[in-house]
């Protein structure tokens, strides 16, 4: 490869990596952020959880995602004094929103779903986010000024966030493959074309002729 095609090779690589977000990784990869922080007001006691979300979820309107279903993970968990440790994820969660407006991050979700209990976790990230796709890790600071944690309905807390410990990408659980096709093969005399089990094929013309014309040629 000439030098002049390998300059113009590299140019189109570097303007293809300016086009993507910077805060946006790869379409189905799930981001995973763990946080804790400690009780307000007249809550007490020290509180932990983490949040994982898939980015690809589409938007519900601008600025907003909202997860249903199981197509897109989803999970909430968190550990107070209150509380013990809840869980949800995917339908045991929902509702599960996401906004990113005005620099807010703001996550409400519903765990446990009995006594039905709304979380709601606000995290100020400081910096502007998509209006049509969710955010990856780069935007979530290490001591995230001004976060709050929240619990109402069955249970009542509220809490600073005071620390991102750290956020992760992953990737969802492969999809089995589907079992390949199996092929049925019958020898009559003479012997007639094979029989597919799956897909199913229409009959061989050719080979029939060719087997009238000699009984002792295969069909195959």
């Amino acid at each position: 490869m000439s030098k002049s095609m390998l300059v113009l090779w590299s140019q189109s690589l570097l303007l293809v990596a300016l086009l993507v977000p910077a805060n946006r990784a790869d379409a189905g990869t799930l981001v995973t952020v763990y946080f804790s922080g400690t009780a307000s007001g007249s809550s007490t006691g020290n509180f932990s959880g983490a949040f994982t979300y898939d980015m690809s979820e589409p938007r519900a309107s601008l600025h907003t995602f909202r997860f249903v279903g199981t197509t897109f993970t989803h999970s909430l968990v968190y550990t107070t004094d209150l509380t013990g440790t809840k869980t949800g994820t995917n339908l045991t969660c929902e509702s599960f929103t996401i906004t990113t407006f005005n620099g807010n991050f703001v996550l409400v979700g519903t765990v446990p779903k009995s006594p039905a209990t709304t979380v709601t976790i606000t995290i100020p990230t400081g910096v502007a986010m998509s209006a049509t796709y969710l955010p990856g890790c780069s935007v979530f600071p290490a001591s995230p000024v001004g976060s709050t944690f929240k619990l109402t309905g069955g249970y009542t807390y509220t809490g600073n966030l005071t620390r991102i410990t750290s956020c992760t990408y992953s990737l969802p659980a492969p999809v089995p493959p589907a079992p390949p096709c199996s092929y049925v093969y019958t020898c009559t005399y003479p012997a007639p074309c094979p029989v597919y089990a799956c897909p199913p094929r229409q009959a061989c013309l050719l080979t029939r002729l060719f087997a009238r014309r000699s009984r002792h040629s295969p069909c195959w």
